[in-house]
C-alpha cells in the first residue's frame, strides 16, 4: 500500500490491515511508517489464501500522527482579534528610580520583555513593530503605508539583523509591488489593474522614496 503524506508537520502514520473471507493477513497487520512531513511511503502486507472458494474482502486504515497544538493561543499585539501582552508605563523624574514587575505570559522561550526609553511621551514602537514588518499588501494606500515607515525604522529602534534584512526585503518587495499599480500614462490606480489613476493614490505613493 502507498501513503502519501500532504501535510509538512505528519510524523508517522500506521497502517492497518483487515481481512474477510477466505483470505488471511502473515504476519503483522499493523505497520508504523516514520514520515518526515509530505512524502510517500510504502507499506508492505502478505496475505494468505486458503484452500475454500468464496469473496474476500481487504479492508486498509492509515492514520497519522501530528504533533499536538499548544492549548493557548499566541499573544500579540497589533490585533484587536487577540489577547493582548501585559505592558506597563511609567514616567521616571531626573534622578528618581523606578522598578517595576512585569510577570512573562505564554510557555517559557515564547515570551520575551521589550524596554522602550523615551524623552517624548511613548510611541508604543514595539508593541506595533511586529505589525508594520510585513509583507506588503492590498491597494495602493495599504502597500505604500506598510513599507513607508520601515524606512525609518532603524533611526526609531534598534533591529536586529533578523529584523533589518526582513525590513529591507519588505521596502524592496513593496517597490516591486507598487510597479503593479502604475498605469501607461505614469500615475498609479487604487488596485492592480484598473485603467485609471488615483490622484490620491499616485501623490502618496509618488512621494514613496524608490
Amino acid at each position: 500500500m502507498t501513503v502519501i503524506s500532504a501535510r509538512p508537520d505528519m510524523k508517522s502514520v500506521n497502517v492497518t490491515v483487515t481481512v474477510s473471507g477466505p483470505v488471511s493477513v502473515i504476519g503483522s497487520a499493523t505497520q508504523a511508517l516514520t514520515v518526515a512531513g509530505a512524502e510517500e511511503k510504502v507499506a508492505h502486507f502478505r496475505l494468505g489464501v486458503g484452500s475454500s472458494v468464496g469473496r474476500a474482502t481487504v479492508s486498509v486504515a492509515a492514520a497519522g500522527e501530528v504533533p499536538r497544538p499548544r492549548p493557548a493561543p499566541r499573544s500579540t499585539c497589533g490585533c484587536p482579534r487577540r489577547a493582548r501582552p501585559r505592558w506597563t508605563s511609567a514616567v521616571v523624574q531626573q534622578g528618581r528610580t523606578w522598578r517595576g514587575d512585569l510577570a512573562l505570559i505564554g510557555y517559557p522561550g515564547t515570551n520575551a520583555v521589550q524596554l522602550e526609553v523615551s524623552r517624548l511621551p511613548p510611541m508604543d514602537l514595539g508593541k506595533n513593530l511586529d505589525y508594520l514588518i510585513q509583507y506588503p499588501h492590498g491597494c495602493i494606500e495599504q502597500t505604500t503605508s506598510s513599507v513607508f515607515p520601515q524606512l525609518y525604522l532603524d533611526k526609531l529602534v534598534q533591529l536586529s539583523p533578523e529584523r533589518a534584512a526582513k525590513t529591507q526585503r519588505n521596502v524592496e518587495a513593496g517597490i516591486k509591488r507598487l510597479a503593479w499599480f502604475q498605469t501607461s500614462a505614469g500615475g498609479f490606480s487604487f488596485w492592480p489593474g484598473y485603467g485609471d489613476a488615483d490622484e490620491w493614490g499616485s501623490t502618496y505613493a509618488g512621494h514613496f522614496p524608490p
